[in-house]
């Protein structure tokens, strides 16, 4: 009986058990992917089949070549990458219709890298080809709502499936299926790979077809992984620059990921290499970009600066990668030379045909030693300095003016710089003559400010005189940096105002209307740095000259740090306003890293090569007034920067009102009203608002520059230079908007140990025009005084007349002079008859008035 319920218990349990599915299937739909990201899964689809087994066209047996192919795909697949591997037959694998549908060996998750390549590794050949069962086997995992890629490797035609293979494709994409089959025909017969080709065509994918493992590496990873495709192109000619700013060459690149997976990790360089084949001569500040993972259908855009300079001028050949940690590399390369960029500049200076250049000795050319006639001329007095070597020449050749001067400050722009027994016309004069002439200026170079800041003197002071900076009493440095930086902030008005009035002399309707409607840009050229940005630069070639501190250097960064800093901020106040002034940035770094003053030979500026003493410093320029400023090599970097600079900024918007100018601006004298006005108001220091005041001062070092300034309201007049003495003597005009009441003027420089000098005159100044009125008042007086002179003297020359006809007088001889005082005696009067009155005509009564005059 026992036996009995045993068998028939056993009974039951067999046939449950052929009533369920076995537990192979049973966990197979478990495998079904679960989405937990934003990366889209790949799955292979790998013929296992026995045909597998057999030799390559290489030798290697085809089953091998899989093997490793795989195994590369999953090396170069990101580790989040969801993966699935089902190979078929597969053995054990459930079966439908007859056919097996393939065995999964790998179930779609994160990539473990070590579990899948090991799994890859026992794969063996066995059984038939049931291409149409497993396809849909893998559409399935996917899932329905999900977006895959599958790419199915085969070495044959199907053979086992109840339903085509291309009309599974077929059926998958009716319901909806999201996924993209891309097929590998391995070795494979033509109707095998049509079938395939079917495949792909149907899915949205592609078919490509292998001979040995190499050929199905490439293909893998093609249809396995992103699919990187790099476009773009290196400029034909790259100008060369100066410096270590950021502006230079652009080569753009995008890259685009054209396949179905997120490409991770993607990075672009970028290398030149010269004709010998050796790289890094040119520099590329960034070479490589690293633009993070870019999922499939996006693209990335790249711009890559290129700043050689110019010991490197020659032709180059570039190679540019793009690469992901899945997908294959894209190349791309060619052929570039580098050139100087005079000639051929582009963006914001690209279109100049004329150009002007305006401000101080960073513009005129001072140091270059190769002088325009006449402005360097000590018997004329004409010392402007203005050179065919500056970097407005090298820019623009014979169509630029300079009317730039040595030793300019702001008020130079409004009155006539006086340069030694020269009289400049003020700046803005002469730069609107050029806007409304015949050959406006496209453009305006302008470099302001140095001098109104004493730049010269600080840098001799730090560079030159040896007892600078650090051998200061205690406290003494703190005060004197102190002062400096001061001086620095309170030039931001001057500075905006004269930007402002060259915008005006240039942009109004009249100036813009004489060059066709085009607004010239303003472009501000900052001062740069002619010494080592570290303290490390110190010890460059054989040292650097004069013996320049740690502390000299320091203080001597932060001074044309803050003085290019403050040009900047009056630039950048005004773009609310869209007035066209730009600072080219990149010329203050034009002389770094070695090109300073500590460079010796190959020094961008003019400084001597000796040590030692003041004399000996000084001695070694020609010209001391030389010192410090950019020679010919200096300019030319400075060209290269702007260069560089105007390729890469973009254009201010246009405004909608162009400026009015107004020759009012300019504080214009008159010789004639002066002539009167300076007895009276110079000799008591009482001035008037836009007229002239004459300054001495003395104590200064010889034919050292002085600067005048006005306080309270802080505003640079003019500089000058003193004598062998060391006296100055200038003949400044006020500014007629300045307030009236006390001032000071100051003239401001350094005497001959080095120390700073300021020589103070107190003023007061009237309002405009009231020396004018006071001239007026004096006049009208006198005029008041005469006509009562007159009316006195023909009242008596009447009652004589009336006297002498009475008498019958015929000789009178009368004294006209001062009235007589009270008391005093009448001239006497000689050789008089007094006949007695004619009977027609009775004596008048006592006290009666005398008759009115005839008429």
């Amino acid at each position: 009986m026992k036996l009995a319920t045993r068998l028939c218990a056993l009974s039951a349990v067999v046939a449950v058990s052929l009533l369920l599915p076995s537990s192979a299937g049973a966990q197979e739909n478990t495998d079904v992917y679960v989405p937990g990201g934003q990366y889209v899964p790949v799955v292979v689809v790998l013929d296992t089949s026995d045909s597998m087994d057999a030799n390559s066209l290489t030798g290697e047996s085809k089953i091998d070549a899989a093997r490793s192919s795989v195994i590369d795909l999953v090396n170069a697949l990101g580790p989040r990458t969801p993966f699935g591997l089902i190979a078929y037959p597969g053995a054990g694998s459930r079966t439908v219709d007859g056919c097996s549908i393939g065995n999964v060996e790998v179930k779609i998750a994160e990539l473990d890298v070590a579990s899948a390549s090991a799994a890859v590794r026992r794969l063996d050949p066995n059984g038939d080809t049931p291409t149409g069962p497993a396809l849909r086997h893998a559409a399935e995992l996917i899932g329905k709502d999900n977006k895959g890629t599958i790419v199915l490797v085969s070495d044959g035609e199907s053979n086992c499936g109840a339903t085509e293979v291309c009309d599974v494709a077929n059926e998958l994409v009716a319901d909806g299926v999201e996924i993209q089959v891309n097929t590998v025909g391995l070795q494979i017969s033509e109707d095998g790979a049509n079938e395939l080709k079917c495949i792909a065509d149907a899915t949205g994918g592609q078919y490509a077809s292998a001979t040995d493992t190499a050929g199905l590496q490439s293909a893998l990873q093609q249809f396995g992984g992103a699919q990187l495709s790099l476009t773009g192109s290196v400029p034909n000619q790259l100008p060369v620059v100066s410096g270590t700013g950021n502006a230079g060459s652009t080569a753009s690149f995008t890259v685009h990921n054209g396949g179905r997976v997120r490409a991770d990790d993607v990075r672009l360089s970028l290398t030149l290499n010269d004709e010998t084949g050796v790289p890094g001569r040119v520099l590329v500040p960034r070479p490589v970009r690293f633009l993070g993972n870019i999922d499939p259908g996006q693209s990335r855009r790249v711009d890559i600066t290129i700043r050689p300079d110019d010991s490197v001028l020659g032709t180059f050949t570039w190679l540019a990668t793009a690469t992901a940690n899945n997908s294959a590399p894209s190349v791309l390369d060619g052929k570039t030379s580098t050139i100087e960029p005079f000639g051929t500049l582009t963006g914001i200076l690209g279109d100049v045909r004329h150009a002007v250049v305006v401000g101080d000795s960073y513009a005129s050319g001072e140091g270059t030693r190769d002088y325009v006639p006449g402005t360097a001329d000590k018997e004329s007095g004409n010392i402007c300095h203005r050179s065919t070597s500056a970097y407005g020449a090298i820019l623009f050749g014979d169509k630029v003016r300079n009317l730039a001067c040595s030793g300019a400050v702001v008020g130079d722009f409004y009155s006539q710089q006086q340069s030694e027994n020269y009289k400049v016309t003020p700046q803005l004069l002469s730069l609107r003559a050029e806007a409304v002439g015949p050959d406006s200026p496209d453009a305006v170079l302008l470099s302001i400010g140095g001098n109104d800041v004493g730049f010269g003197t600080k840098v001799i002071q730090c560079s030159v005189w040896p007892n600078c900076y650090p051998t200061l009493p205690d406290g003494k440095p703190m005060v004197f940096e102190t002062w400096a930086m001061d001086g620095i902030s309170a030039i931001g008005n001057d500075l905006r105002r004269v930007y402002r009035d060259v915008d005006r002399a240039v942009n109004d309707d009249e100036a813009k209307s004489a060059r066709g409607g085009r607004t010239a840009p303003i472009v501000v050229v900052p001062y740069p740095r002619i010494v080592p940005t570290e303290a490390a630069g110190l010890a460059a070639g054989s040292g650097c000259q004069f013996g320049i501190s740690a502390n000299e250097l320091r203080f001597f960064n932060r001074f044309i740090d803050a003085l290019n800093l403050e040009i900047a901020a009056a630039v950048g106040s005004l773009a609310s306003e869209r007035i066209p002034v730009y600072y080219a940035s990149d010329v203050a770094p034009a002389f770094q890293p070695d090109h300073t003053i500590c460079d010796l030979a190959q020094s961008y500026a003019v400084f001597g090569s000796s040590k030692g003493t003041l004399a000996n410093n000084i001695a070694a320029v020609a010209d001391r007034h030389e010192l410090l400023h950019p020679n010919k090599l200096g300019h030319a970097a400075m060209a290269r920067a702007l260069s560089a600079w105007s390729a890469s900024r973009a254009t201010i918007d246009p405004r909608e009102n162009a400026p009015k100018w107004d020759h009012a601006v300019v504080d214009r004298s008159n010789p004639v009203l002066d002539f009167f006005k300076k007895p009276w108001a110079s000799a008591a220091d009482i001035y008037e608002a836009g007229g002239e005041a004459t300054i001495d001062a003395a104590g200064f070092a010889p034919s050292s520059t002085v600067v005048f300034r006005i306080d309270s309201v802080s505003r640079t007049l003019a500089s000058a230079r003193a004598d062998d003495n060391g006296r100055v003597h200038a003949t400044l005009t006020i500014p007629s908007d300045m307030p009236i009441g006390s001032h000071h003027i100051h003239a401001l420089g350094a005497d001959t140990e080095g120390n700073d000098l300021d020589v103070s005159t107190s003023v007061r100044l009237l309002p405009k025009y009231s020396n004018l009125a006071l001239l007026a008042t004096c006049a009208g007086l006198l005029l008041v005084a005469l006509g009562g002179f007159g009316r006195r003297t023909h009242k008596r020359r009447r009652t004589s007349e009336v006297d002498a006809h009475d008498t019958g007088l015929t000789d009178v001889t009368v004294s006209i002079g001062a009235v007589p005082a009270a008391g005093e005696n009448r001239p006497q009067q000689t050789g008089i008859s007094r006949p007695p009155p004619p009977p027609s005509s009775p004596p008048p009564p006592p006290n009666s008035p005398p008759p009115p005059p005839s008429a």
